[in-house]
Order: C-alpha cells, then structure tokens, then sequence
C-alpha cells in the first residue's frame, strides 16, 4: 500500500511539473519553433514484473508533418564549464535516443522510446534518459 500511494504521489508530481505554459519556451531557452519534449507519463509500477510503459509528449504534430510511426530523434542540450577560469564555457547539443511516434494531431504527438543511443556514443549525462526540455527533431 506504502509503494502505491508513493507512486501515485510520483505520477501526480510528474503530470503538474509536464503541464505546459506559453512561458516555458522562453524559460528554457528554447524558441517556439523548437520542437520538445513537454510532458512526460509513466503507468505505474503494479509490482507484477511487467515494465510500465512512458509516453513523451512533443510540441509538434500532424501540421509539423508528423504521423504515427515517424521516427524522432531526441537531443540534449548540457553547459559546459571551464573548471579553471570557473565560468560558462558554452552550451553543446547531442543526440541521446530515438523515439517513434505513437499517436500525432494537430501540434502534439506522442512517442515512446524505440532506441537509448550507447553510452559509448554520448556524453555522461544525468538522469540517462528522456526528459522534460530535451529536443526533438526529424531524424
């Protein structure tokens, strides 16, 4: 009962943080035009050894040329610092994974994740995933 009340405590703190404003582009940096990723929904984990699905909601749709099964890829974009002059050095962009297109209308789609890129292949990032803010664009 402890691990259902936590998790639906989860699962509500998910959805009001993924509620999206018409500010929210300018406070991430990001312009409108600018595809991303604005909500993120989990199921819950029932404890029954079957992996809850998560769906990612993209500020871009069927008017953007979006269409279930199109694939997506996801970017990240992380600041770099120089640790000896102790100031921003610059902002860098690159790909974390791909997403396909489960449902698409109007200017949202939804996705899940068809492929996390190696971590071999991309920067040491936290957390290792998809989140809230991150870019989305045609692969």
């Amino acid at each position: 009962m402890k691990l259902l009340k936590k998790s639906i405590l989860i699962l509500i703190g998910t959805m009001v943080l993924s509620l999206p404003t018409k500010s929210s582009a300018a406070e991430t940096g990001h312009s409108m035009a600018e595809a991303v990723i604005y909500g993120v929904f989990s199921e819950l984990d029932m404890g029954d050894g079957i992996k809850p699905r998560t769906d990612y909601f993209i500020n871009i749709g069927t008017q953007n040329g979006v269409k279930k099964g199109t694939t997506l890829k996801v970017y990240r974009t992380a600041s770099t610092y120089d640790l000896q002059s102790r100031k921003l050095h610059q902002d860098i962009t690159f790909p974390i994974a791909l997403v396909k297109v489960i449902h698409a209308e109007g200017d949202t789609s939804v996705a899940r994740i068809q492929k996390l890129l190696p971590k071999e292949e991309t920067p040491i990032i936290t957390p290792k995933g998809i989140m809230i803010g991150d870019i989305v664009a045609f692969d």
